[in-house]
């Protein structure tokens, strides 16, 4: 059961709609609000995407919760001010997405009300007018009786649930959320829980080929209340990035934003309300060609530290994948945690895509260099959407070393690259399309990386 499904057919909050049920509309944004240190942070999510399971321990706030009785809330009254809701199916989802925003953001930004809006359609009302209604919010975005309910919250024991019992006939069928990994590896050794059980860790992908693809699990483990997994570190020369870190983590950290300046680019994927919820390791796990994550880390140069019962190893990133959908992870194994090596004097990714955010690439690449004395040390150079995973384009890599950085090694780099690659023709472009696109997104990176003309 989705948190859809929950709060729409159990609790009677009709007020979220259900539109595309992929995390593309925005219809069934809810808000999910969570301990933090001193307070409760609300953050927009897709209850589409969301087990029903997630909001255990959580503050939910839907569209019938804004309102006091019959005050409005500062959003509803400048959303009604400014004519922008008509049908009003998108308009609980703006309002969410607004909601969420101006509970971390009293004063938001041009540019920080569209990327909160960014997973939000609207039909028939006229983007305009959303917008004018944002810009016209005043009032405080959390009032009185939602801080009572979220000190109700905070007031209450944080401990997980064990199962959920499913409805198979088999024995170990059901929701397990393990609080450490040692529960977690015990419901990975019940009967049939290795390559049956699903690890749910975002869930994003899951949920979608669970609800619209016709592919159920009858057994899974959450991963998400085990503590440790949802961290950023530096350490020995590299970053680590633990399996619960969201994407929107990542483009919140700092550290990666000026480090690792190509993973914090590729973090911007799906919408806020999934950036919220999907994680990095999940996006590696998930093993699709055009994963805008593992294009990044690969090449950066990534690691992955993958735990089981019997320990800890770790694998290159670019040893990892082993076909379309097929990876080097065990059945009773998990990605704990990814390294990514510190070093690089610049880094870049990009993506083709029809939107910049809430789309699939049609290709996307990756490049890393190091250089020493005006020269390319090192280099290392991915690709996405040009076979059936993410791969190094090595010859290219290799052409720029002891080069200096140049329009001219770039477009070179460029040509050899597309040679390298054989890709497909699909729905998101042909076979010819994606091999210009190599090569024209190579002069891209060079641009970004060392040309400084305006």
């Amino acid at each position: 059961m989705t948190a859809l499904e929950y709060v729409r057919g159990r609790r009677g909050l009709t007020g979220t709609k259900e539109g595309c049920g992929e995390g593309d509309c925005g219809a069934c944004t809810i808000a999910v609000g969570e301990r933090k240190i001193g307070r409760v942070v609300y953050r927009a999510v897709n209850s589409c995407l969301c087990p029903a399971v997630r909001l255990h321990g959580k503050h939910v706030v839907t569209i019938e919760g804004l309102a006091d009785g019959a005050t409005l809330h500062p959003i509803q009254k400048a959303v009604l001010e400014n004519h922008a809701t008509q049908c009003g199916f998108c308009t609980p989802g703006v309002v969410m997405s607004l909601f969420c925003l101006f509970s971390e953001r009293r004063k938001p930004t041009d540019a920080e009300i569209r990327d909160a809006l960014e997973g939000n359609l609207c039909r028939c009302t006229g983007y305009e007018s959303i917008l004018t209604a944002a810009k016209a919010v005043k009032g405080p975005a959390v009032p009185p009786h939602l801080k009572k309910a979220a000190a109700l919250m905070e007031s209450l024991p944080a401990r997980p649930l064990t199962v959920v019992p499913g409805v198979g006939d088999e024995p170990f069928c059901g929701y397990h959320v393990p609080d450490n990994p040692e529960k977690l590896f015990e419901t990975l050794e019940l009967p049939g829980g290795g390559d049956k059980c699903r690890i749910i860790s975002g869930g994003t992908d899951l949920m979608v080929a669970a609800k619209v693809h016709g592919r159920p699990f009858i057994h899974a483990a959450d991963i998400s209340w085990i503590p440790g997994l949802p961290h950023i570190g530096e350490m020995d020369g590299h970053i680590s990035i633990g399996a619960l870190t969201t994407f929107a983590g990542i483009l919140e950290s700092q550290n990666v934003k000026e480090r690792l300046p190509a993973l914090h680019a590729a973090a911007l994927i799906g919408s806020a309300q999934v950036r919220n919820v999907a994680t990095l390791a999940g996006n590696i796990a998930n093993a699709s060609p055009v994963a805008d994550g593992s294009v990044a880390l690969l090449a950066l140069g990534a690691r992955l530290v993958l735990r089981s019962a019997s320990g800890a190893r770790k694998l290159p990133l670019d040893e990892f994948f082993l076909g379309y959908k097929k990876t080097a992870l065990g059945d009773r194994e998990i990605i704990e945690t990814v390294e990514v090596p510190l070093g690089w004097t610049q880094s870049s990714f990009i993506k083709t895509s029809k939107r910049e955010a809430v789309d699939i690439a049609s290709v996307s690449s990756a490049v890393a260099v190091d250089i020493e004395k005006g020269r390319i040390r090192k280099a290392r150079i991915s690709l996405g959407g040009v076979a059936p995973f993410p791969v190094l384009s090595e010859k290219a890599a290799e052409h720029l070393v002891g080069k200096k950085p140049s329009e001219k090694a770039f477009e070179e780099a460029g040509r050899i690259a597309m040679s390298e690659v054989t890709p497909i023709s699909d729905v998101r472009g042909s076979a010819a399309y994606r091999k210009l696109l190599v090569r024209n997104q190579m002069l891209m990176h060079w641009r970004r990386m060392f040309d400084e003309t305006p």
